[in-house]
């Protein structure tokens, strides 16, 4: 039995405030939060193709995504997950990180992602610092969750994923009422939780709410035009927004295929053989593309297939406007892109760093242009993302 506090209260950040439905916009009517949206979209779209790993041979429809979402809900209530806990996901980019995560979600519960980079001693200080009661992982970090979990009293469940998630298919619960729970989550409460980097001192805990999801997700597709059956690789790390918001989350609300790539090396056939309508990177990646171009000058067949691929996609989103060049250099057939730069600084920037903006931090000016930009502080005075949007 648990004996402590269910969880331990982490600083509110709320941006539903934001960006507010237009009028006319029916994209997300009936959808108060993102468990209305996904069964929305299951009820919808059954038969549409909503994940997959092709490594695997995963193909999961919404249908029955739907359904193992409830069987994963009913396996968490009967390990204790409760309405106001919090659930640590230590998973790669993989169908059962985003199974568990809306498990989480449905029952009231709040998940949060972790990065695989982090040290043992850095999860644990996630884990006790958010409470969680259950951390879900997999066999590639068995030894890491192995080294935190006694280091945090509070958590009472480990749980080891393999491919497909038995371990969440195999446990009812009789007295949980799966309907009445997801129908009881409300606009206002949290989706998840984003631990933010700090210069100094411990990541800081952020909770996202339901309703800011779906206020950011409207303003992106108000801007870019954006419709349903949206299609994305699944890359970046859960446990940053930006990934969130353009696989996990717009695919829900879009009845989308979101294609998981657990290793990033694999990226560029990921992009090859997926035609894919968004996609999102930072910096980084288009510097590695072009390094790996540039080491291989001879083999130029999967520069080509993925630069061909993501000319099919209706919007791009790289990390800093001033390394449009880098995107130049790695994916010469999309240059036509580059002319439309300055639309993309006039209309298209999400979020952008505080230094950026035509004021000085701290102003009520700066505050005015950085609700503009839908960005929201964090107890530091800086943004919580530094992320620009091309397409």
């Amino acid at each position: 039995m648990r004996t402590g506090p269910r969880r331990r209260k982490i600083a509110a950040m709320h941006t539903e405030t934001l960006i507010g439905p237009s009028a006319g916009d029916d994209t997300t009517a009936g959808m108060p939060t993102i468990c209305a949206a996904f069964q929305a979209t299951a009820a919808r779209y059954p038969d549409r193709l909503a994940l997959r790993l092709p490594g695997e041979g995963i193909e999961w429809s919404w249908d029955e995504y739907a359904a193992r979402v409830r069987r994963a809900a009913h396996t968490l209530h009967a390990l204790g997950v409760r309405r106001g806990d919090r659930v640590a996901l230590l998973l790669r980019n993989r169908p059962e990180h985003l199974l568990a995560d809306l498990a989480a979600v449905h029952l009231g519960a709040t998940p949060f992602s972790i990065y695989a980079t982090s040290a043992p001693p850095q999860i644990a200080y996630l884990v006790r610092d958010s409470g969680a009661c259950v951390l879900i992982t997999e066999a590639a970090f068995e030894a890491t969750a192995a080294a935190v979990a006694p280091r945090c009293r509070g958590l009472e469940h480990v749980l080891r994923m393999t491919s497909g998630a038995p371990e969440l298919d195999s446990v009812e619960s009789p007295a949980f009422e799966f309907e009445q729970s997801w129908r009881a989550v409300t606009p206002a409460d949290p989706v998840c939780l984003v631990y933010t980097s700090r210069t100094t001192g411990p990541p800081t805990g952020a909770e996202i709410t339901h309703q800011g999801v779906l206020a950011n997700l409207r303003g992106t597709w108000r801007t870019l035009h954006v419709t349903e059956g949206l299609t994305a690789v699944s890359f970046l790390p859960l446990a940053h927004l930006v990934e969130r918001l353009t696989s996990h989350y717009s695919a829900i609300a879009l009845a989308g295929t979101v294609t998981c790539c657990p290793d990033a090396a694999a990226l560029a056939l990921a992009l090859a053989e997926t035609r894919r309508t968004a996609f999102g990177a930072p910096p980084r990646m288009w510097e590695q593309q072009r390094a790996t171009r540039e080491m291989l000058p001879d083999c130029h067949t999967l520069p080509q297939q993925t630069a061909s691929a993501l000319d099919q996609c209706s919007w791009l989103h790289t990390g800093d406007l001033g390394r449009l060049g880098v995107l130049a250099g790695a994916l010469s057939t999309i240059h036509a892109r580059l002319s439309r730069l300055e639309q993309i600084k006039r209309h298209t920037i999400l979020e952008a760093d505080v230094a950026s903006l035509p004021h000085q931090p701290g102003t009520r000016d700066d505050q005015r242009s950085r609700q503009k930009l839908g960005v929201t502080p964090t107890d530091r005075g800086t943004t919580a993302c530094q992320t620009s949007l091309v397409f």
